[in-house]
Order: structure tokens, then sequence, then C-alpha cells
């Protein structure tokens, strides 16, 4: 009996396993260095291999996992989740900081059902305080926390 595969989970562990792949081609050219005196281009080595080998233990379980039954693709959490990241970034410059991650956390938090505001900006203002004393201030990025 042919089993029937989870394309979206498939395609997930590919993506892991083809991320991991470009990590370490681009990484190529940066200097490796050695153990005691690690170059630029170590790291995004390291990680390119973890992510290979995180692809292949995804692609793996997959193959033999039992089929799901009834699943549909999650397309809510994924647009909303890449919404909020797209603001984030579009609004960090302009607005500042806490705008930005409120959107964010706000936006990712539609993602899930039922809607809990309380919840939402409980998570925004930790989140917009932890960023502004670790980005700002810690470590001096040029961001401001309100307006550009």
């Amino acid at each position: 009996m042919l089993k029937r595969l989870n394309v979206p989970e498939i395609t997930g562990a590919a993506f892991v396993l083809l991320l991991g792949v470009a990590v370490i081609v681009l990484a190529r050219e940066y200097p490796l260095g050695s153990l005691s005196r690690m170059g630029s281009g170590y790291f995004p080595i390291i990680l390119g291999v973890l992510l290979i080998l995180m692809g292949l233990v995804l692609v793996w379980e997959v193959m033999f996992a039992p089929p799901a039954e009834g699943e549909a693709f999650p397309f809510r959490p994924v647009i909303m989740v890449s919404l909020g990241i797209m603001t984030f970034a579009f609004l960090v410059e302009r607005l500042g900081m806490v705008p930005a991650i409120g959107a964010l956390v706000g936006l990712s938090g539609m993602a899930e059902s039922p809607l809990r505001p309380l919840t939402l900006l409980v998570i925004a203002l930790v989140m917009s305080l932890l960023g502004v004393l670790l980005f700002i201030r810690a470590l001096g990025m040029p961001l401001s926390a309100f307006g550009g």
C-alpha cells in the first residue's frame, strides 16, 4: 500500500535543508579560520551544517510518520505572522521600536483564535521594554523608542 505524503511538512523540511545548503554556499566566500582562531565564515558554515542535519531529520520523520488526516494548511497563522514581520520592518525606523513591536505582536497575535487582547498588550509591553533596554540602551543601536 502506498503511503500518502504530507506535502506541507515535506516542503517545510526541504526548505530547512535547502536553507542550510544556501548558507554553506554563501559562507564559502569568507575565511574559515581554525577552532582556536575562528574566521568570519566559521559560524555560518557550522549553522549551515546544523540546518542540513535538522532538515534531514525532519524529512526522515515526515517520511516515516503516519499520515495526518484532515489537516488543512494553516494559512491564517502564516499570513498574519508574515504580515507582522513585514510591518515591523517597515515601521521600526519610521515610528520607532515600541510602535513597531506593538504592531508585530498585534498582527501576529491575530494568527491565533480566540484573540486575547489583554495577553497581547502585556506581551507587547514586555517585549517593547526588553527591546529598548537591550537594543537601544545596552547595544547602542541607532534606533529610537518612539518616532523616527
